[in-house]
């Protein structure tokens, strides 16, 4: 055992959310060895996933999972790679669940309503016995809240980001 103190925990990847003046979307991950890798998006997709990448976050981070998007390039995935169009081939079978479930608050937040924990475990089963995924852990009401309140905050952030500015945030390991 040593006496040396533990080190300082630091984020495992810095998100950087920039707004550009013509509408479109970049976002640049910056892992904690100093890779890095970028994401732009264009045009109407450009709202919508601004929004869909900081519910992920929200979700990720809440709940701390490891195998959603955030999780795979901490861990030194490409972006390409997150589309399984790298070298590393398919995802993780827990990454599409994550999306999976990322996907219902993001259908929540378009209906302009709250699923019951019961509801999201309800579509969590479906998906899970329609593609072969082992059944996940339920989710409690307190944990949705939770979400629901990141995903809040983080659309309110990005909401109130100039055009040219960039809204920094990070994913802990």
């Amino acid at each position: 055992m040593s006496n040396s103190p533990a080190p300082s925990p630091s984020p495992s990847l810095t998100l950087e959310f920039e707004r550009k003046t013509s509408g479109d979307c970049v976002v640049r991950f910056v892992r904690a060895d100093g890779s890095s890798d970028r994401q732009r998006h264009t045009g109407a997709r450009a709202v919508f996933f601004a929004y869909h990448d900081l519910t992920h976050l929200a979700v990720e981070r809440t709940l701390k999972l490891q195998q959603g998007f955030y999780g795979l390039i901490a861990a030194g995935w490409s972006v390409r790679d997150t589309e399984g169009l790298g070298p590393r081939g398919a995802l993780p079978m827990g990454t599409a669940m994550v999306e999976h479930l990322v996907g219902l608050f993001d259908r929540e937040q378009g209906a302009g309503t709250h699923w019951s924990a019961a509801e999201i475990e309800a579509a969590m089963h479906s998906y899970a016995l329609q593609h072969g995924h082992a059944t996940p852990t339920a989710l409690a009401e307190g944990d949705m809240v939770r979400v629901r309140k990141a995903v809040a905050k983080l659309h309110a952030a990005w909401r109130d980001t100039a055009a040219g500015g960039v809204l920094r945030q990070s994913f802990p390991a």
